[in-house]
């Protein structure tokens, strides 16, 4: 016994000398090297090291601890989930810093995060993309969203929603709140125009990819309650030029008998009113087999109210005479 003892004294000076310790290795590579008695094979012997294996209360009684101590906490039945023990709450490894045991690792089966659970922040965090990329891609309807209705994203058919999560076209907003009077949809610019020296910039832009198709763009008004009821009126975009970027207007309407042109604005600046083909001739082209067409009616008195100078050519229906008049430069004329 005395030799075996002077043995391994004899090894653990000759280690000390060197700062180095070998187990099982003559040759330690490290401070403290310890090589399994059989790395291979199949030897049943256990091989491994063991460090101090405590509970709670007694990792959370100790005191004046070095960081990194490691220890193993082997059951968390005693003590309670306070002070330097603020971490421990399973079984498992853990190191001193911080004034806490830290839990060395997560079992890979019980890891969190945000791709196997859910969680909360515990306070802001902020991502700083620098020159890479961000995606999200995946394939249902409602993939991503942002507290309920205020933004979803329909990977399925490819749109997105603002205050829906089923939007119904490629950009859906809808201000879904009952009483709501917030705006649903607004665009604005900063841009002084010509006084500063810039183009005057257009807040929304309407325009077709295929050039064949004369009637590029429109706004539709939907008297139902869903966005893909039929259209009740609109604006559409007529007569498109690519080559001169030239493009007119019209105006639609549907009564029970028609969904028609009602008014109809010309490239050209000549007006339809009851045909979308004015008289290319004619500034004004009223069309109709059922109506007629008003002038203002005044009497009088209140027609010599109008301001000056009176432009030549002006025409109003004078009630107190029941005439129709109009004003040659100088003086009202009655049409006979």
């Amino acid at each position: 016994m005395r030799k075996n003892i002077i043995i391994v004294s004899t090894i653990l000076i000759s280690g000390f000398a060197f700062s180095q310790v070998g187990m099982n290795t003559p040759d330690p590579k490290a401070t403290l090297d310890i090589t399994a008695k059989n790395a291979t094979g199949t030897s049943t012997s256990t091989e491994g090291i063991l460090i101090p294996r405590v509970d709670r209360q007694r990792a959370q009684s100790m005191q004046n601890i070095e960081v990194p101590t490691l220890i193993y906490v082997n059951s968390v039945s005693t003590g309670s989930q306070t002070g330097n023990a603020i971490n421990i709450d399973k079984v498992g490894y853990y190191y001193y810093k911080d004034s806490a045991w830290i839990k060395l690792n997560q079992d890979p089966e019980i890891n969190t995060n945000i791709y196997n659970s859910d969680g909360t922040l515990s306070e802001n965090r902020t991502v700083t993309q620098g020159n890479k990329s961000l995606k999200f891609i995946g394939s249902i309807e409602n993939l991503f969203s942002v507290d309920g209705l205020t933004l979803s994203v329909d990977a399925a058919r490819h749109r997105v929603g603002m205050g829906t999560e089923t939007p119904s076209s490629i950009l859906s907003v809808v201000n879904s709140r009952p009483g709501n009077t917030v705006d649903a949809f607004s665009v604005g610019i900063n841009n002084c125009g010509s006084a500063c020296g810039q183009g005057t910039a257009r807040n929304i832009s309407i325009f077709n990819k295929n050039g064949t198709n004369s009637q590029f763009g429109s706004i539709d008004f939907i008297p139902s309650i869903t966005a893909d009821g039929i259209t009740g009126a609109s604006i559409r975009g007529i007569d498109r030029n690519a080559q001169d970027n030239s493009a007119g207007l019209q105006f639609l309407t549907r009564n029970v008998n028609s969904y028609d042109a009602r008014m109809t604005i010309k490239s050209a600046g000549n007006i339809g009113i009851g045909t979308s083909t004015p008289n290319p001739k004619a500034i004004l082209d009223l069309s109709s087999t059922t109506q007629g067409f008003l002038p203002p009616r005044m009497t009088t008195a209140q027609r010599d109210q109008i301001t000056s100078p009176v432009p030549p050519g002006l025409m109003v229906y004078n009630t107190t005479d029941n005439m129709m008049q109009y004003y040659n430069g100088s003086t009202w004329i009655n049409y006979n």
